[in-house]
C-alpha cells in the first residue's frame, strides 16, 4: 500500500523516503518472482494517479490490463 502524507501526488516520494521508481522497481521484482498471470493496480483520487502511474512504468503488454473507472 502506498501513502502520501505530503499529498503531492508522490512526487516528492513517500514518508520512507523512497522514490515512485523505487516503488516500480520494488513491484517488478516481486511481479518477476510470483510471476501471476494477471497484475492488477486499484486507486481512488490520488491512488488512482499513483496506480495507473505504476502500470504504466510497469509496462507489462504481455500481462498488463488497464482500466480506467
Amino acid at each position: 500500500m502506498a501513502h502520501d502524507p505530503s499529498h503531492s501526488w508522490f512526487h516528492r516520494g513517500f514518508r520512507t523516503g523512497e522514490t515512485f521508481s523505487a516503488l516500480t522497481a520494488a513491484l517488478k521484482a516481486e511481479i518477476e518472482l510470483v510471476q501471476p498471470r494477471d497484475v492488477v493496480m486499484l486507486g481512488s483520487s490520488m491512488g488512482a494517479y499513483a496506480a495507473i502511474r505504476a502500470g504504466v512504468e510497469l509496462g507489462d503488454e504481455e500481462r498488463g490490463h488497464l482500466a480506467l473507472l
